[in-house]
């Protein structure tokens, strides 16, 4: 299957027009094929990798993983082994990839097993800027949990002080007006915090009860702020598929409904043959067209902004679990919440 053939094989047509990096490897680990994207990803030319160790992109502890997740192959245990390794472009830097690697098969047209082993093919996929995103966001996340909130603390406590000590009227208010801006970037802070522990790419899906999730939110609501008037319209159980984060966005929904709005909030579940639909009306002023905007199209702009973070954070749970969200403005006032979910 090596290029000094000259000719185009089926398998060559179809990783040069799928775009990613991928490559092959005979048994002895050496460059056997590399496809355009693979060689746009390095310094070195074609020729240059062409019948060369594996070693010469990888560092010397990806060399080991690679061998590890070949010797996991021959054992049976999968028919694909994907690794996060670290790999050398020849300009000096690291980069960190993904890659999926799978036994060539032998000449009985089998995968696995030491006899007659072939060597490997891989998929490879540079993960280097969402590591390091990652890593920029736990850092942003560390920084708004702790730092911000102690600074906060502190200013909160003075305003409140000074509130409670000015005899000027004015001056008491100022303060007041401090300490209620403290608590809002307080709320925000706490905002990051639900997003990082309860917003996870890998956590799974499992069934929960829609109806349950709804009238503990309620409760909560409720139990919080006496005032609230809430109207629950639900059947006795709704099934959905969606991570535990989805009493996160059922709650931040009705938050929202509660904080925003006019009382009564009215809430409804309904179990259809497209899934569960669960609908949140206000008689308030409405989400600002921004807000939405931003959510739905998924992008913020100078113009299409939101002011928190919780319907990100609800669009993100239900973009992790198949749903979505969707918004009603009725020509009386008012917004109607509507998120979608999945079922078993």
């Amino acid at each position: 299957m090596g290029e000094s053939s000259g000719r185009v094989t089926p398998f060559e047509t179809i990783v040069e027009a799928a775009g990613d990096p991928m490559y092959t490897l005979d048994a002895a680990g050496r460059f056997d094929y590399v496809n355009d994207a693979l060689v746009q990803q390095v310094t070195y030319s074609r020729a240059d990798i062409l019948g060369d160790p594996v070693a010469r992109l990888l560092t010397d502890r990806a060399v080991r993983r690679c061998y590890d997740a070949i010797d996991s192959l021959h054992a049976g245990d999968a028919d694909a082994e994907t690794i996060e390794i670290q790999v050398t472009p020849g300009d000096g830097t690291r980069r960190n990839a993904e890659v999926t690697i799978a036994l060539l098969p032998t000449e009985s047209g089998d995968g696995g097993g030491d006899d007659g082993y072939r060597g490997t093919v891989g998929i490879v996929r540079d993960i280097t800027d969402v590591r390091r995103s990652e890593q920029q966001l736990a850092v942003l996340e560390r920084i708004l949990r702790h730092n911000l909130r102690n600074e906060l603390t502190v200013i909160a406590g003075r305003a409140d002080h000074l509130q409670q000590e000015l005899d000027d009227e004015a001056l008491a208010e100022h303060a007041a007006d401090a300490l209620a801006a403290a608590e809002r970037i307080r709320s925000l802070s706490e905002g990051v915090r639900d997003l990082h522990e309860s917003v996870r790419p890998e956590e799974s899906l499992s069934t929960h009860d829609l109806v349950a999730v709804v009238e503990r939110a309620v409760e909560t609501r409720v139990g919080t702020q006496p005032e609230t008037t809430v109207r629950v319209d639900c059947p006795d159980s709704a099934v959905i598929l969606a991570t535990d984060a989805v009493a996160l966005a059922v709650s931040e929904l009705l938050q929202n409904a509660v904080d925003h709005g006019r009382p009564p909030v009215t809430i409804s579940v309904a179990d259809g043959d497209d899934g569960v639909t669960l609908r949140i009306a206000d008689e308030g002023p409405g989400i600002p067209t921004s807000e939405r905007e931003a959510v739905l199209t998924k992008t913020e702009t100078p113009l299409a902004h939101g002011s928190g973070l919780g319907l990100w954070l609800v669009t993100w749970v239900l973009d992790s679990c198949g749903g979505d969200l969707s918004f009603e403005t009725p020509a009386d006032g008012g917004t109607v919440a509507i998120a979608r979910f999945r079922t078993p």
